[in-house]
């Protein structure tokens, strides 16, 4: 399911079961926009992602910003994972750096 709300600036992208049991797995949503444009003369902070287990408690997110040189103009995606005992939720984020 992906869904995308931009009156709230949230987007939810999930992989796996389409109902939540105990056998999917997390769930992450993106905090802020996405896809975000930014310009290559300011610094970008990262709004981050969230992710829930099929029972809602919450799960650790990793991520890949780091990796990402934001003073080069291009597009850039931000990928997000979250796993637990039922296996790893992933969302993206894309990024343009004018």
């Amino acid at each position: 399911t992906d869904t995308t709300s931009t009156s709230t600036g949230t987007t939810t992208e999930t992989t796996g079961e389409g109902n939540s049991t105990a056998s999917s797995s997390p769930s992450i949503t993106i905090n802020g926009l996405s896809p975000v444009t930014v310009a290559s003369t300011t610094s970008y902070v990262d709004a981050g992602a969230t992710a829930v287990d099929w029972s809602g408690a919450s799960v650790s997110v990793s991520d890949d910003v780091a990796s990402i040189d934001f003073s080069v103009p291009g597009t850039y995606t931000i990928h997000y994972t979250a796993t637990d005992a039922n296996g790893s939720g992933s969302a993206t984020r894309q990024v343009t750096v004018e």
